[in-house]
């Protein structure tokens, strides 16, 4: 129970900074003094460090030990909200925001890791059942908890609030022993230059679309990011089917439902996390709430998220994952549509509507991506090989 503790706390953490500082963008931006496209570089190098990091997370793991860079990620992630929550310069903000980015993928990474080797069977689909409902807790209260603190202390308060939880994370992991964490010491090489790839052709993406409309999306500078990220791809697969310790085994993509279900889930995932972005924004600018207004509606965002993720076990003798999963994307879609054809003058309550067709699609997500990789195959008879791979770990010997 104290790793699934501290795998949930991780997650939890995860969830609540990426939509508790969602809603204190619009203040950000005025206290800065500066436009939106400036201030959502506090949400965008967040994502970036997250998903660039965590593709060495899981072979630093195998060198280093679980056990201490689960301690690692979350003195990082307190240092990193401690010292946002000091700044003064937009600059000084970016960066201590990315230093808590660093330990945030960690957490992202070691989750599922400890949980799959702490638990077994059936007991291993509850303990993920919670795990997935983690972050969900978290973007359902960030919202709410950041709006009302944001609102009253200020926005500081809200990257403050990070501090005790990683505190009785930090107690929580000390007491576990190495053993059910660490697999087993190696001396696996870190892909630093896969790594650096795929981070710098997820920034030219980024820059091209986050610039794009202030500096035309014709112009050379945005063309020139966009070829990067094109050129960077390219260069990022190549190096990764022959780095010979690869930051990801693009083999695992051979599973049918891996390929699809990081397919589904980066695209939904890709829209979803503008979605969460703009809403505030729209909600306090447009149409007049109040940042503690705004919050509680985007909580059904994330609330409607959790309560369906963490049904995935029961859900899935119902039905197929998915087919719950592809009904899910369905209302995703539907639910973005609307919000994307809504203006200023929208009633909330059709926000709202939008907002949980929304919420409850992404929640359908975590049941594809928790199915067994193959079908015909039940949890508890799966290979080896395969049950690492549908975790994205690998496993100790691959052919």
């Amino acid at each position: 129970m104290r790793a699934l503790f501290v795998a949930w706390l991780g997650a939890f953490l995860i969830g609540f900074d990426s939509t508790a500082l969602n809603i204190a963008v619009p203040m950000i931006a005025t206290d800065f003094d500066i436009g939106l496209s400036a201030a959502s570089w506090v949400i965008l190098i967040y994502i970036l460090v997250v998903v660039c990091c965590g593709l060495l997370a899981g072979s630093l793991a195998n060198t280093v030990g679980g056990r201490r860079l689960l301690i690692f990620g979350f003195c990082i992630f307190a240092v990193g909200s401690l010292l946002c929550a000091v700044a003064t310069e937009l600059y000084a903000l970016i960066a201590f925001r990315a230093l808590q980015a660093l330990g945030g993928s960690i957490l992202y990474v070691l989750g599922p890791a400890v949980i799959r080797r702490s638990f077994a069977g059936k007991e291993q689909d509850w303990a993920f059942g919670l795990y997935c409902m983690a972050p969900s807790v978290g973007i359902c209260l960030g919202p709410a908890l950041g709006g009302l603190v944001a609102g009253t202390l200020g926005w500081p308060w809200i990257l403050l609030m990070n501090l005790p939880v990683c505190l009785l994370a930090l107690f929580a992991v000390w007491g576990l022993p190495a053993e059910q964490i660490d697999q087993g010491r190696s001396s696996v090489r870190l892909d630093l230059v896969g790594a650096g790839l795929g981070a710098l052709s997820l920034a030219g993406l980024v820059v091209a679309l986050n610039q794009g409309r202030e500096l035309g999306f014709g112009s050379p500078i945005i063309l020139s990011c966009f070829c990067a990220f094109a050129v960077g791809i390219v260069v990022f697969v190549i190096w990764e089917v022959k780095a010979p310790a690869a930051a990801l085994d693009l083999r695992v993509f051979r599973i049918t439902t891996v390929g699809l279900a990081s397919l589904s889930n980066s695209l939904l995932l890709f829209v979803y996390a503008g979605a969460s972005f703009l809403l505030p924004v729209y909600l306090v600018w447009y149409q007049g709430l109040s940042v503690v207004q705004a919050g509680i509606v985007l909580m059904l965002l994330g609330g409607l998220n959790g309560v369906l993720s963490a049904q995935f076990g029961r859900l899935t003798r119902i039905a197929k994952g998915r087919t719950i999963a592809t009904l899910g994307g369905l209302a995703v879609a539907l639910g973005l549509t609307r919000l994307a054809v809504a203006g200023p003058e929208a009633s909330l309550v059709l926000i709202v509507l939008s907002s949980s067709l929304i919420g409850l699609g992404m929640g359908s997500q975590a049941i594809e991506s928790l199915e067994p990789a193959e079908v015909g195959f039940a949890r508890d008879e799966e290979p080896t090989e395969v049950r690492n791979r549908r975790w994205f770990m690998k496993p100790d010997t691959m052919d």
